[in-house]
Formats: structure tokens, sequence, C-alpha cells
């Protein structure tokens, strides 16, 4: 409803405080106001044109899996608040102007929209889907920024993201780019005080140096790009609960930045080239998912294991394959930080015989708990007689 059309009604009852004028605006909202949730939906796919039997008004309109390539003008439905225009043929966006001022979800996805030149004001427009489209730039997205939440740009063909619109994003909580074509990303900083979930997967980052000026993302998702380093998120240290960084090149993983991730609680760092795992030790409610090729099998690998008992990391059905204990005394220990998986049927207790030989003092338990639980428990057995 216009509250320019209320406004003389308001005034007149604060001026005279005559019952009449507060019966009078009462039947004028109830008279603009729809009694019942108005949907026109069509599933079936025998559309070609947008259809003109669709209510004034109607307050969702879903329509999907037709071919309908173009529309030239969306209402007039004043009560309109969702349209889903989804598997279609658009090649471009439809003109809002008549339907504008109500609007908050709009589904776009899987469409052939190659560009958006500009979208009309929208003033409570809060999430727009535009996934698997053919856009090759960011939209311009000034005339809605102020009232987005989320906004869905996966599957599309971005290479780059110009910063201008994301200034003005202060309400952005969800910014979804998975499988695009981006090989950097810009400054974030002036959505950092809303910014909940990122999701850049399947791109082509070599670098996240926009991740310092984020202060409360929750999930973050950068697999599958080309990232060579374990990005520094200290500054979502308190606020972080899932990671995702498979399918990259990451061989280390600083102490000091495992340390930091305090609130995490799932690490996805499967079919990475890694060497360690440090700082596990103090994230005792993470779950991390490895693969066969997660690691390089150099000494602290058995420790994953007995967190895995406690279900805090999740190996794939396969074993990974490490070196068996007959080759653990050929390796410089001066070298290494952590022990390997020890897997090798009857070699197994000459190389926990050969760990016991060379563990610090502080060390029997957890190599006693370690051969107790997944080998034969002879260091236990030949404690216990001893």
């Amino acid at each position: 409803m216009k509250w320019d059309t209320l406004f003389p009604w308001i005034t007149f009852l604060r001026k005279f405080n005559h019952v009449w004028a507060l019966v009078g605006l009462l039947t004028l909202m109830l008279a603009n106001t729809p009694v019942a949730w108005i949907i026109y939906e069509n599933h079936i796919g025998n559309l070609t044109a947008f259809p003109h039997d669709i209510p004034y008004d109607v307050n969702r309109i879903d329509i999907r899996h037709s071919q309908i390539s173009a529309i030239d003008k969306i209402g007039p439905f004043p009560w309109l608040q969702t349209f889903i225009f989804s598997n279609m043929s658009l090649i471009q966006l439809p003109d809002f102007t008549n339907a504008s001022d109500s609007l908050i979800y709009i589904d776009l996805s899987s469409n052939n929209i190659m560009t958006i030149t500009s979208i009309r004001p929208m003033p409570s427009l809060n999430d727009l889907d535009l996934r698997w489209n053919y856009l090759a730039e960011m939209p311009d997205l000034s005339n809605i920024s102020s009232s987005l939440e989320v906004l869905k740009l996966s599957e599309n063909k971005i290479v780059r993201i110009e910063s201008i619109p994301l200034p003005k994003m202060y309400k952005l909580k969800r910014f979804m780019l998975s499988y695009n074509q981006l090989y950097e990303f810009p400054d974030l900083t002036n959505v950092s005080s809303t910014l909940e979930e990122l999701d850049l997967a399947h791109n082509n980052l070599e670098t996240v140096g926009f991740l310092p000026y984020v202060r409360f993302l929750r999930i973050i998702t950068l697999s599958e790009n080309r990232l060579t380093e374990f990005p520094d998120l200290s500054n979502v240290g308190t606020t972080l609960q899932r990671l995702g960084l498979s399918k990259n090149y990451i061989r280390y993983i600083p102490e000091r930045l495992m340390m930091s991730l305090k609130t995490l609680n799932f690490l996805d760092l499967r079919e990475n080239p890694l060497l360690s795992l440090p700082g596990l030790c103090h994230l005792n409610t993470i779950k991390l998912l490895l693969s066969e090729s997660s690691f390089n099998c150099s000494w602290k690998m058995a420790f994953s294991k007995v967190m895995e008992s406690a279900g805090k990391i999740l190996f794939p059905q396969t074993s990974p394959h490490c070196d068996l204990p007959a080759n653990l005394a050929n390796k410089d220990w001066t070298s290494i930080t952590i022990m390997d998986l020890i897997d090798g049927g009857d070699e197994v207790q000459k190389g926990m015989e050969h760990l016991q030989s060379i563990m610090p003092g502080e060390a029997p338990p957890l190599i006693e708990y370690f051969d107790s639980t997944y080998t034969s428990g002879a260091l236990r057995h030949r404690h216990d007689n001893s």
C-alpha cells in the first residue's frame, strides 16, 4: 500500500480525533490489502510467451521449463513478492518497472542471460538468483545493492569483478560465485561487517588477499582453485565454522594459522599434497575431511588415526598408502616432526620397537595408545610383563 494514500486520513485523524476517520482509514487499508496469498504456477513447459491471465493481485509467479526468450514488461503487479522464471530461454533481464516496489525474491537461474547493463531500483529486494547463465562480468547491481542480502552468481563465466558495486552492499550476507573463471577478487572492505558465507569454489584463484577485510565469515569455500598456501583467516578465527580447501596445491599449514581458528568445526583438505597437519590437537570439535592423496605420509599422520577414532577425521574407505615400518629406520628422524601411519602386517612390531627406541620421554603414552588401539599391542604387553 502507498502510504501517501493513507496520509490524508492520518492527518485528519490526528487533527480531529474522530472515530469516523479511524473507520475510514481501516476500510481503505482492508480494501487495498489482498486477503489471501495468490500464486500463479506453470511447470509444464507449454508456454511460448509470458501469460496474460495472471491476476493483478498475484503474490508469487513461478514459471519453469518453457521456451520463453523475452518478456516485454512485468505487471502491473503491485503485490508481487516472489518471481521465479527458471530453466527458460531468457536472453535479457525482464523489465520489473511495474512490480519493483514489492519484490523480495527473484530467481532467473538456468537461462541464457549474457549481460545485465543495469537493474532499476527495487527497495525490498533481498535475494537475487542468477546462477547457470552466461554472464561474463559482474552485473551492475548498484540500484539494489543497499537491500540485497543474498546474491547467487555461481555457474556463470565471470572472469573479473569490478569493485564499484561492492562497497554499497551493506546488508550482503551470502555471496555465491562458485564455478566461474575468476583470477582475482576485489576488496571486500565495505561488506566485511555483514558477510557470513562466501563461496568461490572452482575458480582460478591463486591468492585470496581479500580475506583480511572480512570479519564475521562463518563459511568459506575455496575448493578447486590454484592456492598454494593455506589462507590467513586469523581475522575470522572466532567466527569461522566451515572451511573448504579441497583440490588445491597446499603443502604446508602454518601452525600459527591453524591455532587461530578457534571455532572451526569442519575442514575439507582432500586432494592437497600436504606434508603435515600441525595444530590439530587444540581443535577438539573439528571434522577433518581427507583423502588418499591429501598428504605425503611423512611422520605425524598416525596422530590423525587416533583422532579418527574420536570421529574428528573422516577418511575414505581406502587407507592412505604410507611407508612400511621396515622402512622407518631409514628415515632421517631429526628432520621429521610427526610419525607415519603404520601399515604393514608382520612388520608392524618392528616398526613399533623402532619408534620406542627413538621416542622422547614424554611420548610413550601416545605411542602405547596408538599401538594398543591400531596394531598388535606388543609394547603394552611387554611393558606389563617387565
